[in-house]
């Protein structure tokens, strides 16, 4: 057996048993004296959670690109999108129309706008459709069945 730090077993290296308890014992009453709490509040203040680093300067600000606030992952949605996405949800009583989940008002949306022929500047109502994000996520495989399944199942309604 090895008489170092590592003790080698079927997972990944872990600690022997000495060297946690050496560990542990090292770090027990340690705390900062009061001039490096000092320091640290002195180097913290006027900072919240947010404004972390150094503050952005007005020509970097003006020098980042303008992200459209109806894109996503580098697609770029009408301007008019939420407004069209909603009218789906509530044509489809705010429910996924493959699996039938209901979206709730707390947490994370599950629900999801479709468009049936992958294309996002196609906006009509018979190409669109509601999905939960689990339904959602399978339509990026075999795209071609998944146009002609959602073109028939809209073609029912």
């Amino acid at each position: 057996m090895p008489t170092g730090v590592y003790l080698r077993t079927k997972q990944p290296w872990h600690h022997t048993k000495k060297a946690r308890k050496k560990m542990s014992l090292s770090n027990t009453g340690k705390k900062h004296s009061e001039e490096t709490k000092r320091k640290i509040g002195e180097s913290l203040k006027g900072r919240t959670y947010k404004s972390k680093g150094k503050p952005w300067s007005e020509a970097r600000r003006k020098a980042q690109p303008t992200k459209s606030p109806y894109s996503s992952r580098g697609k770029e949605y009408s301007e008019d999108w939420r407004e069209i996405r909603k009218e789906i949800y509530r044509r489809d009583n705010w429910r996924c129309r493959e699996c039938g989940v209901k979206n709730t008002l707390s947490g994370k949306s599950k629900i999801q706008c479709h468009h049936i022929d992958f294309n996002i500047e196609n906006n009509f109502e018979d190409n669109l459709i509601t999905l939960c994000a689990s339904c959602h996520a399978k339509t990026n495989f075999k795209r071609k069945d998944w146009i002609s399944y959602y073109k028939n199942k809209m073609e029912g309604v």
